[in-house]
């Protein structure tokens, strides 16, 4: 016989304070015995504008120490089924709820009928306990993805950091470049952002860099680099400070942590090259090591 669980369910883009609370909520529950899981309700294939894809939030709700991690496909099935059934083939029979706790937005079942009420009700009939957690406040307004969301579109990474808990971060391979930021003598780390992750502005950040477990100072530029190509793919290019070596192929964590300004076409290579060096000033004076990677 399946061990009893707890769980937590909603779509936790961004794993940000508010979903860090609930799982919290969860793991106070091991001490009755029961094992911790998350359940991520995820929309069908082509999501787009997400804080974080589906990769990043699987490890990072892992590493806040609960024991399994499920997707659930909000697919014409799932959408379509009663509050009900849900509650009773989802929860019960699939995770073997023992305990369930979710925000007080949280809705579920055919049209978003079932709300925490409801699954309070058939928590009762299933034999399964409810937890309703609170909204967790920030400046007057509930902690939400879209709120988060919002912050990073507008450039208000600092704000977006304090949501999140950690700054909003890129992941993925270095790719090769054009070579032209080395010519310019400002060598760069390139990644391409996942197509459905939200962006800051095009333009320049003061960025940090993650590479084998090192530490760089960064600025980067998110745009289509309108002054060197006519390329339309988006790409975060980075000059890592103090670093000597080459990066392609290396996995790169890139955290932005604070918008500096917008992306300019500028007449010439020069006219480019000496505002990145403007940049790099900005950037070095920015307080960079206060937040931890």
């Amino acid at each position: 016989m399946r061990k009893k669980s707890a769980v937590t369910i909603g779509k936790f883009d961004g794993v940000h304070l508010g979903h860090q609370r609930l799982m919290e909520r969860v793991q106070a529950q091991k001490k009755h015995g029961l094992e911790t899981v998350a359940v991520i309700v995820a929309p069908p294939p082509g999501e787009r504008s997400v804080v974080m894809p589906m990769e990043q939030r699987i490890r990072l709700i892992k590493e806040t120490g609960i024991d399994q991690v499920a997707v659930l496909t909000l697919d014409h099935q799932l959408s379509q089924m009663a509050p009900g059934a849900f509650a009773e083939q989802i929860l019960l029979n699939r995770f073997h709820a023992a305990y369930v706790c979710a925000g007080v937005d949280f809705r579920f079942g055919r049209d978003r009928r079932g709300d925490m009420h409801c699954l309070g009700q058939l928590g009762l009939k299933c034999g399964f306990a409810v937890e309703i957690v609170p909204s967790l406040m920030r400046d007057g307004r509930k902690i939400s993805s879209s709120w988060i969301r919002e912050c990073v579109e507008q450039g208000d990474l600092e704000t977006a950091a304090r949501l999140l808990g950690r700054p909003f971060f890129l992941e993925g391979v270095v790719q090769p470049g054009n070579g032209l930021g080395h010519r310019l003598g400002f060598p760069t780390a390139n990644l391409i952002p996942a197509p459905e992750q939200i962006l800051p502005p095009r333009g320049v950040c003061a960025s940090r860099a993650a590479v084998d477990g090192t530490a760089y100072m960064a600025v980067t530029n998110i745009g289509r680099r309108p002054t060197v190509t006519e390329d339309e793919t988006v790409v975060a290019e980075s000059n890592l400070f103090d670093c000597g070596r080459s990066l392609y192929g290396k996995e790169m964590k890139l955290e932005l942590l604070r918008f500096i300004r917008p992306e300019i076409r500028f007449d010439d290579r020069e006219s480019l090259a000496r505002q990145v060096r403007r940049d790099i000033a900005s950037v070095k004076a920015y307080g960079w090591m206060r937040n931890p990677l």
